[in-house]
């Protein structure tokens, strides 16, 4: 996440700015529940420096997060949900493309929720599916908020 060594805050980035595409692949995150931290709280705080990282982000349009397998059991990954901080990304008001493919995230309806309040011009959700608490929160998607397209469900297709 690049913090300065002197004073443990992150260092900007030139692009912080001017950025509009950031597409990235990420795991080996120990989520909230899982037992993988080196100590207690480490999932946490490494969330929390992804997320400070990505709020510095204010003009990004599309934000492509991948990660490991999204069907696999491995828990170590960004949980995308509003216990681990995605609330911090509350400033991306112009985030149009939103992609998790990969990524075994904890995004339900809350989080549907908040992303349509927060996140007015998003248009596009890639890869949310593939276990209970995301097929929820699709299905809300399908029903309340038609301006968001979720590509690969077969429902949107038609």
């Amino acid at each position: 996440m690049d913090p300065d060594p002197d004073t443990g805050m992150l260092r900007p980035w030139n692009c912080e700015g001017s950025l509009r595409v950031l597409k990235l692949t990420f795991g080996g995150i120990p989520r909230l529940d899982s037992r993988e931290d080196s100590y207690a709280g480490q999932g946490r705080d490494i969330q929390g420096l992804v997320y400070e990282r990505l709020a510095r982000l204010i003009n990004l349009e599309t934000l492509w997060l991948g990660g490991r397998d999204h069907h696999s059991d491995d828990p170590q990954c960004l949980e995308m949900s509003l216990e681990s901080g995605l609330d911090n990304l509350s400033g991306l008001k112009r985030l149009r493309e939103l992609s998790v493919t990969g990524l075994p995230t904890r995004i339900g309806v809350i989080e549907v929720q908040w992303m349509a309040v927060h996140w007015p011009r998003l248009r596009v959700i890639r890869g949310l599916g593939g276990n209970e608490e995301e097929d929820e929160a699709a299905q809300w998607l399908r029903e309340n908020r038609f301006e968001i397209c979720l590509p690969g469900d077969d429902t949107m297709d038609s």
